[in-house]
């Protein structure tokens, strides 16, 4: 019985491999397609047109395609259509800006070809490359059987069942295997009570031994850190995970993973690990927008400077210890200082303000009713409310113990306090602004808060630190949620 078991999971395993090759494959073989469709309209559509400008297509379009995630980053084989068409265009807005920086720059050591054949390059490689991409779409899913989506429900909950329904409902794209649920008598066990396959501490043997390829998390509240320590635990088995849970509703609204029927799922992946590519386009861009900001603030941080100095004593700026490691190591943070004079008293109300922020009683966005506000300096509020006291910190992205868009540092006793897949926002450089301070800088609990801060370091791209940061603008111009 043993050896058929372990002949059965082996053979199972390699049904998984076997989607997971194709999935591996497919981001070198869509780059040469777009390669190749670049080179074709270059070859056959602009003849007058040096080569030189089909590279600079073919080379910002692979950068761009990477970083809008149209090579497929999590194996997703069965990607439809629609969203790939809507990111190609979307790719082609900007290659088009940075094609238009290309030829002004070469304007000045040559001729210039005629600008209708640079347009018809262009527009010739965004058709062929349309056209390829659709075709590779159709050739996957006839290689890769709709049985090679084998979908497998962690949780038993009310969210689980209605995942349960979307899916059977669709059938002829993916194949359900059932519930592994974490406690007797949950919804899901009374409600199809066959399906379940079994509980939470033998995940590794039923995903195994079902050839399962997509591991759905659908838990309750209460138990979303053990998605995090169950999707670590599975982190090695080739099997793609996703969370379904409602606490992703404000992030659904604009950064979708996968939409089953009514359903949209948000990929579980490697938290603060993105490539030496990406790495270094994040430091770049890092560098270049703190110099512009600081050289566009220095007047106001100048008045800012003075007028702390004329209306309180005491120091310009407030230097404290923040963390910005797993491992607990710190910085030197800079903000502006908006309090008189900070004493035991002031520190221990702060802490009691973060300790009703860990319990839910408010959420971090409001934590400017539970501070006395006595202590303020006579520009302190303003300068709180308006986020004026963090330009400082421009000069820390600077030197690199912060980037522009990151998870807010934490304080010390704040980490200390955090639980262990808390602590994994610190996976990510601290940031001056973030996803949730757009998104909901003021309507979420400090569990929702991690929840986007983690969503943000597996999804992260230049592209979306572009869209936070002009998402910030009218937030802070607003002051909401600040304090």
């Amino acid at each position: 019985m043993t050896e058929f078991v372990l002949d059965s999971i082996v053979k199972n395993q390699s049904v998984q491999r076997r989607y997971f090759s194709i999935a591996s494959a497919l981001p070198a073989v869509l780059a040469c397609l777009d390669i190749i469709a670049v080179g074709i309209a270059t070859v056959f559509f602009a003849r007058t047109v040096s080569s030189w400008y089909g590279v600079f297509i073919a080379l910002a379009q692979v950068i761009v395609f990477s970083d809008l995630n149209l090579y497929w980053r999590y194996g997703e084989i069965f990607r439809t259509y629609a969203i790939q068409l809507g990111r190609i265009v979307v790719s082609y807005l900007y290659i088009f800006v940075g094609y238009a920086v290309f030829v002004f720059i070469t304007m000045a050591f040559g001729a210039l070809p005629h600008p209708d054949d640079l347009l018809l390059l262009l527009l010739s490689a965004f058709l062929i490359t349309i056209g390829f991409r659709l075709v590779a779409t159709y050739a996957v899913r006839c290689v890769a059987s709709s049985d090679d989506q084998r979908f497998l429900i962690v949780g038993g909950t009310q969210q689980a069942l209605r995942l349960f329904e979307e899916i059977t409902d669709e059938k002829a794209t993916y194949k359900y295997l059932g519930f592994v649920v974490e406690a007797d008598d949950t919804p899901a066990q009374k409600a199809h009570p066959n399906l379940v396959l079994g509980t939470l501490e033998n995940i590794e043997t039923i995903i195994s031994a079902h050839r399962a390829t997509h591991v759905v998390f659908a838990l309750n509240d209460s138990e979303f850190g053990g998605v995090i320590d169950q999707a670590d635990r599975i982190a090695k088995l080739p099997v793609l995970k996703f969370m379904y849970d409602d606490r992703f509703g404000v992030i659904r609204q604009r950064y979708r993973t996968r939409r089953i029927g009514l359903c949209v799922l948000t990929a579980v992946g490697n938290i603060g690990q993105i490539s030496r590519w990406s790495a270094f386009q994040k430091r770049i861009f890092d560098i270049f927008s703190s110099l512009f900001l600081i050289v566009l603030a220095a007047p106001l941080m100048a008045a800012i400077s003075i007028l702390i100095k004329l209306t309180s004593p005491g120091p310009v700026l407030y230097v404290s210890d923040r963390v910005n490691g797993i491992d607990g190591s710190t910085f030197s943070f800079l903000k502006f200082r908006s309090m008189k004079h900070r004493t035991a008293d002031h520190e221990a109300e702060r802490k009691a303000g973060m300790d009703r922020v860990f319990s839910g009683d408010v959420s971090p966005g409001d934590m400017t009713k539970v501070l006395n506000k006595s202590a303020l300096t006579p520009i302190g509020q303003f300068l709180r409310s308006s986020s004026l006291d963090e330009l400082p910190q421009l000069f820390n992205i600077l030197r690199g113990d912060m980037s522009l868009i990151g998870p807010r540092p934490s304080l010390p006793y704040e980490y200390a306090r955090y639980k262990p897949w808390q602590k994994r926002r610190l996976l990510g450089k601290p940031g001056l602004t973030g996803l949730w301070q757009v998104i909901a800088r003021s309507e979420t609990s400090f569990d929702e808060t991690v929840t986007l801060d983690l969503y943000y370091l597996e999804h992260q791209t230049i592209w979306m630190d572009i869209e936070i940061l002009i998402k910030t603008v009218p937030v802070v111009l607003m002051g909401r949620g600040a304090y």
